[in-house]
């Protein structure tokens, strides 16, 4: 295997044992009211990881077409925290931003590396369609870059591109819904490398995230 298998084979490993650096985490596709709020819970799981991260949610709509979230999430080993803006580009189209810290509760005997034990800062820039009353399909992409903190070091542990598939059953009548989000990662980068898949056994392997959730007005 090259050297670049290699190191993404050991990124996906580590992400999928954490699961609490799950790249991103879901929102409603409904587009908010000013100071309009949102409250939801969702559970995340990235790739075969077996421990999902649990994510409390609160968004609020902001006039002039958009809103803003902060988000706290946690697993058996991890806790994470980050904030969220989005801009609506009209009524069918919506322009986020994502920002996660994570850190390890607990000591990780599987780390392949200390850098894991200090602190992961993820950024989504994300382009998805938006739903209204009585639609509930929404897709789009997204752009994932992980940046694993050591001391007063930064180091670029790659990123991935993500193509965004969702359902959304919400009404403001019934005062919520419940949401489901799949994350298909064809794309990755790594140290000026690109693939498009990583080869595990010669075998190909795409790297997802998967979603379930539920928020109310």
């Amino acid at each position: 295997m090259t050297r670049m298998t290699i190191k993404l084979l050991v990124l996906s490993t580590v992400i999928s044992l954490l699961a609490g650096c799950a790249f991103t985490r879901m929102e409603t596709a409904n587009q908010l009211e000013a100071e309009e709020l949102v409250y939801s819970g969702s559970l995340d799981n990235i790739g075969f990881g077996p421990i999902p991260r649990a994510n409390f949610t609160v968004m609020s709509g902001v006039a002039g077409a958009g809103d803003v979230s902060a988000h706290v999430g946690t697993t058996i080993f991890t806790a994470n925290a980050g904030l969220g803006a989005r801009y609506y580009l009209g009524e069918r189209l919506n322009l986020s931003l994502q920002g996660d810290v994570m850190t390890v509760l607990l000591g990780l005997p599987f780390s392949p590396h200390e850098r894991f034990e200090r602190f992961i800062v993820t950024a989504v820039p994300r382009l998805t369609t938006a739903v209204k009353e009585g639609e509930f399909f929404y897709g789009g992409i997204q752009a994932n870059i992980l940046t694993g903190i050591e001391s007063e070091n930064t180091q670029l542990l790659g990123a991935v591109g993500g193509l965004v598939l969702g359902l959304d059953f919400g009404s403001r009548a019934d005062g919520g819904g419940f949401q489901g989000e799949l994350v298909l990662y064809p794309l990755q980068y790594q140290d000026g490398d690109v693939t498009f898949f990583a080869d595990l056994n010669e075998a190909q392997v795409l790297l997802f995230q998967f979603s379930v959730g539920v928020y109310f007005w």
